[in-house]
């Protein structure tokens, strides 16, 4: 579920965080963490991102079949998309001959995609409302196609996990605890060319740290920030940013 990037220039995971935000070096304008031996001169940083730790959230629909028309001998489908992969799984049910309600039809679908062992959601149906759950954080969330007439009732939004062990040990094996924000720099980097000489590469760096740490991480939080706000990264014509220390 989580890979490396290819252009990755360096990373490192602080499990204990440093007091007053110590693990971040600036110098010759460039930002740099105690311990990576690789720093980011601010004028070649192109973007920034910083992501709160996440453990994840199953995504939740809860379509109303009130609405749809019961007519017998009628074909119905109900489309799901992964968005992981852009696979779509296709329901379809056709209603019986006589006595065709909404009740059945939710009943039908909700059968249907329980019976399903290779299915991606489970459903639990209550009246002409079905509630259809994400299994497993992998599939990135759906977007549905539901058969006309279905009212689309409230959603949980599907939220990937970010931060966690599993995550962290990717990049870094040592890991054995926490929950980590993820700080993100992408930046252009001077490397050898092919043919010789030297050109910029785009690379990234990854460092994470452990907001279970709390004081020392919301310093180590507000101290990247500093730096990246007075960068001035936004603005090409600014002045860049030299610190006095």
């Amino acid at each position: 579920m989580f890979t490396k990037p290819s252009n990755l220039s360096g990373t490192i995971a602080y499990q204990a965080v440093a007091a007053l935000a110590a693990d971040i070096t600036f110098a010759a304008r460039a930002i740099g963490f105690v311990g990576l031996g690789e720093s980011a001169i601010l004028n070649n940083i192109t973007s920034v991102e910083t992501k709160a730790f996440s453990a994840g959230v199953l995504q939740i629909n809860t379509p109303d079949f009130a609405l749809v028309a019961p007519t017998n001998n009628t074909v119905h489908t109900l489309a799901i998309r992964r968005l992981d992969t852009n696979q779509v799984i296709t329901y379809q049910i056709i209603t019986p001959s006589t006595g065709t309600n909404a009740d059945l039809i939710a009943q039908q679908f909700n059968d249907q995609i329980n019976n399903d062992l290779g299915g991606v959601v489970t459903s639990l149906k209550l009246g002409t409302v079905l509630t259809l759950t994400e299994k497993s954080l992998e599939t990135q969330g759906f977007s549905y196609v539901f058969p006309t007439g279905v009212v689309q009732g409230p959603t949980t939004a599907h939220v990937s996990p970010s931060g966690t062990v599993a995550e962290v040990q990717v990049y870094d094996p040592s890991v054995t605890a926490g929950d980590y924000r993820k700080y993100t720099i992408n930046y252009n980097k001077l490397t050898q060319a092919p043919a010789g000489g030297q050109w910029y590469s785009p690379v990234v760096l990854i460092v994470w740290a452990n907001q279970l740490d709390a004081i020392d991480e919301a310093d180590f939080l507000l101290r990247f920030d500093e730096i990246m706000a007075a960068s001035n990264l936004a603005d090409p014509n600014a002045e860049p940013y030299v610190e006095v220390v």
